[in-house]
């Protein structure tokens, strides 16, 4: 009895409550209640912002009083209580960015409270190694400040790395000079390492006590690391190399293919999905890593395969090869990822196209041409038009390059 006159006496309180908040109306004010921008730092290669509202919005009077420095052209579009702002070209570096949105008003006509959002555009920084004839060290080297930092110690011989901007961790190898001698091979040795740049801590991923790791990719979403390794016998044999795959947050490298993997590159699709490699029996092929991948997708043999890579939608993969070793006709063979290829030639038996990169348009390849074996030179190939023209610069001997991810600037 006592306990039904208690529940009682608790739903009359409730049901007051609810009827008085009901009475009172939504008291919470329109604001901007999230941003996918850091305060601290966005990278260049950013090209959307997202801002969330606690409440529907006006739309058109958002977008009406919405304001971002530096002007950058780009369109609106709306989920629910999400705006997105696209950028239609991308940002420079090293540059003062801010947005605000003042005087908007919600659905209701209230007024939205004004927002005000203030960052920096990263440096212009890039990685090397620097070498003599007994260090390999890896530097971070500031464009805007000319600062240069050392990132490795000296007892670390560095021998490839890879950078994960948005989480600011280098990933690279590199052997312990304490575990050289005369009868070692300095690459039969080498472990791989990340390095977090904002923590400075140094961690060992893949050691080198029972396995040869040999190459390593990191995804472009970076939640995935991809190696190839063979494991050693106790006769000091190797097994056959294969492919294994680890998350970047809980570093445990497990086998994943079944098949042989050989000596070769391994990249990461744009979409993190899959991984090209190379198999001797079959050639080169796209390995599938999410459920939705049904199948292998196989390319076959690339006589005198030069260069390769991806487009950025991943849609698209670029060989760049010939019809014998003195190139006698140059290809450039572009597949999609149903496997329909399309192949422009280049009829010169003295020049070799040897480095390759889509730009971001997708309808565009920049390549490095060597003509006559001695001069290097930059062309752009548009694919649709298959107009060739040359890009100028102010150096010479060029034997290796990379566009910056704003297509700006050349390394």
């Amino acid at each position: 009895m006592f306990i039904n006159k208690t529940l009682d006496t608790f739903l009359v309180i409730f049901t007051l409550l609810v009827i008085l908040i009901l009475a009172m109306g939504d008291r919470t004010y329109p604001k901007v209640s999230d941003i996918n921008l850091s305060e601290s730092e966005i990278p260049v290669s950013a090209n959307q912002i997202v801002l969330s509202f606690n409440r529907e919005v006006d739309r058109q009077s958002v977008e009406e009083n919405f304001s971002i420095q530096p002007e950058i052209p780009g369109r609106f579009s709306w989920i629910g209580k999400k705006m997105a702002y696209t950028f239609d070209q991308q940002l420079d570096y090293n540059q003062p960015f801010s947005l605000s949105i003042k005087e908007a008003v919600d659905i209701k006509g209230d007024l939205v409270a004004d927002f005000n959002f203030s960052t920096q555009v990263e440096s212009k920084v890039i990685f090397y190694l620097e070498t003599d004839e007994q260090n390999s060290r890896l530097v971070e080297y500031n464009l805007n400040t000319q600062e240069k930092q050392y990132l490795t110690p000296e007892d670390l011989i560095v021998l490839d790395y890879k950078y994960a901007p948005k989480s600011k961790v280098v990933y690279f190898f590199a052997t312990q000079k304490a575990d050289l001698d005369e009868t070692s091979f300095i690459t039969d040795l080498k472990q791989l390492y990340s390095l977090n740049l904002k923590s400075q801590r140094l961690r060992v991923l893949a050691d080198s006590k029972n396995y040869v790791n040999f190459e390593f990719d990191i995804s472009p979403d970076e939640k995935k690391i991809a190696l190839t390794r063979s494991e050693i016998h106790s006769n000091h044999t190797l097994t056959p190399r294969k492919l294994y795959l680890s998350k970047t947050s809980r570093t445990r490298f497990r086998p994943f293919w079944n098949k042989n993997i050989a000596n070769a590159e391994i990249i990461f699709a744009p979409s993190s999905d899959a991984i090209l490699g190379f198999n001797s029996d079959i050639g080169y092929l796209l390995v599938p890593i999410e459920p939705k991948l049904e199948k292998v997708v196989e390319f076959g043999w690339l006589e005198h395969l030069k260069s390769y890579g991806f487009s950025n939608s991943g849609n698209q993969l670029v060989f760049s090869t010939s019809n014998s070793i003195e190139g006698e006709t140059n290809f450039i063979t572009l597949f999609s990822r149903g496997n329909q290829r399309q192949q422009y030639y280049f009829n010169n038996n003295t020049d070799f196209i040897e480095q390759i990169q889509f730009l971001a348009n997708q309808n565009k390849l920049v390549y490095l041409r060597n003509k006559d074996l001695s001069e290097h030179f930059l062309q752009i190939l548009n694919l649709e038009t298959e107009e060739v023209t040359d890009v100028t610069y102010d150096f010479k001997n060029l034997e290796y390059f990379k566009v910056s991810p704003n297509e700006k600037y050349l390394l």
